[in-house]
């Protein structure tokens, strides 16, 4: 029986082999120990040319993201990370998305079946405001609700490039701020969206507009709401004196 290889080892081999791709999805489910993982984000921050990294499903848990992140954050090469299935909660979260800050190369980004929480999605659309690269983030099935996709709605006014949001799977009940969100992935994919750095902060009288336009939206929701229950009072009475 052939020994395994490390994950260095095989990143290592990856390069001999004149590959950009490693894919080192499933490979430890139950986790990867320090050594190894010390190891290979000692090679990954030095000598990778890697353009594309899979490490879906390994168990790795927020504790591994911390160098990950610090990676991330200087890396010039990687375009593609894939790390869903990985345990990683709002900390984790909060590492990438400090990364994703300073990060100007990395286009897609795959976080789905996680636990990041609104507190996770919340520092990764605050990070969404300043990326001037990420062009897709899945963040399916991750405990996001109405809270996590606002902060994106509101992050992406003045994101010019990402255009796939993902956010299937998760408890988002309001269909106005998806509406928002996914006119506003058409407004990038168009190549209309604020170039970076040009997008001014929502003013105050914008932020007024939106409540206001929200109030009135509430407000008729619940007059037309109320009419029905009427007509359906009227209708019950109406049925008693025939009776």
């Amino acid at each position: 029986m052939a020994p395994t290889l490390s994950w260095r080892e095989l990143a290592e081999q990856t390069v001999r082999d004149q590959q950009t791709i490693l894919k080192l999805s499933m490979m430890r489910p139950c986790g990867i120990n320090d050594v190894e993982h010390q190891t290979f984000c000692e090679w990954l921050g030095k000598d990778s040319m890697l353009t594309e990294l899979h490490l879906r499903s390994n168990a790795l848990g927020d504790k591994a993201m911390v160098e990950l992140a610090k990676i991330v954050k200087d890396n010039n090469t990687l375009e593609k990370l894939y790390l869903s299935h990985n345990k990683i909660t709002e900390e984790g979260a909060m590492l990438l998305a400090e990364a994703l800050q300073e990060n100007n190369t990395l286009q897609q980004l795959y976080l789905s079946v996680n636990q990041i929480g609104d507190g996770g999605a919340k520092h990764l659309a605050e990070a969404m405001a300043v990326n001037t690269s990420l062009q897709v983030l899945y963040l399916n099935n991750n405990n996001i609700e109405d809270s996590g996709a606002a902060d994106f709605a509101h992050a992406l006014k003045r994101n010019g490039v990402l255009e796939v949001l993902s956010l299937n799977g998760n408890s988002v009940r309001d269909e106005k701020l998806l509406n928002k969100i996914g006119g506003l992935l058409k407004r990038n994919k168009a190549g209309l969206g604020p170039a970076p750095g040009e997008a001014p902060e929502e003013t105050d009288e914008e932020e007024e507009a939106d409540e206001d336009a929200d109030g009135q939206e509430s407000l008729a929701q619940a007059e037309a709401e109320a009419a029905e229950e009427a007509k359906k009072e009227i209708c019950r009475r109406r049925g008693g004196t025939r009776g």
